[in-house]
């Protein structure tokens, strides 16, 4: 996993120097009556935190459900007006696969593009994170995020290219994190807030804690906090909390 996640730099470039915006791709976002936005686990978070750039850009109301909730209560209320816009890392996931048969128009966000969801499709994004050997998905969370973030960065002319490069400063202070996780080593329960975009980061750190040290953590929009969460907060809890400057800062 870690070796993979330090492959995330390379993918971003490769993503940055690749990836170009196809008028198919756009003309389906910006003709559509709603977006949804699918998948389960981490590719589920990801369109979550891919939801708020879509529907920025676009206007349109765009929501994002997990796969097998859709499946059962949303799939028979759409149709050719709408797009569907399926997150999932092998492009074989039960449930995301069976939400492309619905009658909306589908895009597929996948590593993989001779996948059965991406044969479903009508426009098959590759996120060019290739190959990842861990269960825990790591560059491949960050692919998907980005891979759609650049098609829409080239439509508002926002140059998106000093991004890999971040990470790859971040990844940098490996030394630092280390010392941090030694420090919260003996903690048992754990709380990730955030708003928007952040709050699919919590729901992605959160999940990652549970699926590498099987310790208890949960994930809240930063607002909700006071409303139920903040009962069961003591010194035996440790918060983690993603505020990046920005309109919920």
């Amino acid at each position: 996993m870690l070796e993979e996640i330090f492959q995330i730099p390379k993918v971003a470039k490769k993503i940055v120097e690749e990836i170009e915006v196809e008028r198919e791709f756009t003309d389906m976002l910006s003709n559509s009556r709603e977006i949804f936005l699918v998948g389960c686990g981490s590719s589920y978070y990801a369109a979550i935190a891919v939801k708020y750039t879509v529907q920025s850009f676009f206007r349109i109301l765009s929501v994002a459900i997990p796969s097998s909730e859709f499946i059962t209560y949303h799939s028979s209320l759409l149709d050719e007006r709408d797009t569907v816009i399926g997150f999932s890392r092998s492009g074989e996931t039960t449930e995301t696969v069976r939400v492309m048969d619905c009658r909306a128009r589908k895009i597929a966000v996948t590593s993989n593009k001779k996948s059965t969801m991406a044969k479903k499709s009508n426009f098959v994004l590759n996120t060019m994170a290739g190959e990842e050997k861990s269960i825990v998905m790591t560059k491949t969370y960050v692919a998907a995020i980005f891979a759609p973030m650049k098609m829409l960065s080239d439509v508002a002319g926002i140059d998106i290219s000093d991004i890999p490069d971040m990470i790859k400063e971040v990844l940098g202070y490996e030394k630092d994190i280390k010392s941090i996780a030694k420090e919260v080593a003996g903690y048992r329960n754990f709380y990730y807030i955030g708003s928007g975009f952040s709050y699919a980061t919590a729901l992605e750190g959160s999940l990652k804690l549970k699926e590498t040290t099987y310790l208890h953590a949960e994930a809240y929009p930063s607002g909700e906090v006071r409303h139920g969460p903040i009962a069961l907060a003591d010194k035996e809890l440790f918060c983690i909390v993603i505020n990046p400057k920005g309109r919920a800062y």
